[in-house]
């Protein structure tokens, strides 16, 4: 019996596009499409760090955005989000970033939800996950 050893070093970076990319399989599966309700909870800290982005070195100004976006659609990686409910806990908890940079990063990942057609609303982002419940019937 031969042993896989995996040499790959660890990495800082945080590729959240891909992993919310990823999601839409299970979104779209046959169980997916029939449930009553769909609601995706994210624990990060929502700060991109991957090759097409990185949230820590550049600041998402309206115009950053609109480009970021239009580039992931042309490149068909927004995936198709209609009616689910996004929560995310752990959002920006590094205060060193700046209000500004920090808020940007959030007008960023709502802006991202709404084109996917998703809804994320201001209280559903933050450090923690503050009065989280699933939608009732």
């Amino acid at each position: 019996v031969g042993q896989l050893v995996r040499q790959t070093p660890a990495t800082k970076k945080t590729a959240i596009l891909d992993a919310l990319y990823v999601t839409r399989k299970a979104l779209l599966s046959e169980s997916g499409k029939k449930a009553a309700r769909r609601t995706i909870v994210v624990f990060s800290d929502m700060v991109e760090d991957s090759a097409r982005s990185n949230f820590e070195q550049e600041f998402l100004s309206t115009e950053r955005i609109k480009t970021l976006l239009a580039i992931e659609e042309k490149n068909s990686r927004l995936p198709n989000l209609k009616g689910v409910d996004v929560w995310v806990a752990g959002a920006t908890p590094d205060r060193t970033m700046g209000e500004n940079r920090i808020r940007s990063i959030e007008t960023f990942w709502e802006a991202y939800f709404s084109r996917c057609g998703a809804t994320l609303t201001p209280d559903r982002y933050g450090p923690a996950l503050l009065n989280f419940a699933l939608a009732k019937d």
